[in-house]
């Protein structure tokens, strides 16, 4: 039994060395609102740069001793380009897939940073990986011809069997690109939902101030008027009832004004 773990620890750390390959999928789940809750009206274009097409590795090894004789290449881009599509479903009314960026309003996406690693321990019976994985997109959104533009970045790591000559390893670097690409997703989006309420809200402060009722005093009598905060004075108060009874003389007849 023994001879059957320290050929195992064998195998794993040096020999029969191989190159394993894998692309991610693409990621579903991705979770973006604005904040009044309400799509962004109108046709979008989204321009996927193609610096999304780098989000891969070719040749990298393991950072630790274990499964150190294999070599991995790793191609994450499925997996970016469909969360920052994913994305812009969540945050607008339609969109359209464009090569630039055209109009007052549209979304562009481009890759600064894809860096996953791998390192693998000796377990009980098979190894065992973490796979970590960095990604940073720049984003370049114009909403109503104002221009802005942010970087979002995000680090996700998730462990795994590496399988009896490490051909699972890969698996765990899948997984951890899936986390990363929805969460750097979702970062852009919420930045994007921010950009999206400014118009709204300078709109709503540019409207002229409503008419604002004046309710009439007990014993007016006179229906209330209306008036303009800040644009103009209120109106003069309302005349007070004139009191028609007679007056009073030497003899104080009753019902008489005093």
């Amino acid at each position: 039994m023994r001879f059957v773990g320290l050929l195992a620890v064998a195998l794993a750390v040096g020999g029969c060395a191989q190159t394993y390959s894998r692309n991610s999928v693409a990621v579903s789940g991705v979770n973006v609102t604005t904040i009044s809750g309400e799509k962004a009206r109108g046709t979008w274009p989204v321009v996927i740069d193609e610096s999304i097409a780098n989000a891969r590795r070719t040749g990298f090894k393991t950072t630790s001793q274990v499964c150190s004789a294999h070599t991995y290449n790793f191609d994450g881009s499925a997996a970016v380009r469909s969360a920052l599509q994913a994305a812009s479903r969540e945050l607008f009314e339609d969109t359209v897939l464009a090569k630039a960026a055209t109009g007052p309003n549209n979304v562009a996406f481009r890759l600064e940073e894809f860096n996953p690693r791998l390192s693998c321990q000796i377990g009980a019976v098979e190894g065992v990986c973490t796979g970590t994985v960095e990604i940073g997109v720049s984003v370049l959104a114009n909403v109503g011809g104002r221009r802005r533009s942010f970087t979002v970045n995000s680090q996700r790591s998730s462990d795994g069997p590496a399988g009896g000559l490490c051909e699972k390893a890969l698996e765990v670097v899948e997984d951890a690109t899936r986390r990363a690409a929805k969460d750097v997703a979702e970062r852009a989006g919420e930045r994007i939902a921010t950009l999206l309420e400014l118009p709204a809200a300078a709109a709503a402060m540019a409207e002229p101030p409503q008419p604002m009722p004046v309710p009439a005093r007990a014993g007016d009598g006179a229906a209330s008027s209306t008036y303009v905060p800040g644009t103009a004075t209120p109106p003069a108060p309302f005349p007070k009832p004139v009191d028609t009874r007679p007056p009073c003389g030497s003899a104080q007849t009753p019902g008489c004004r005093p």
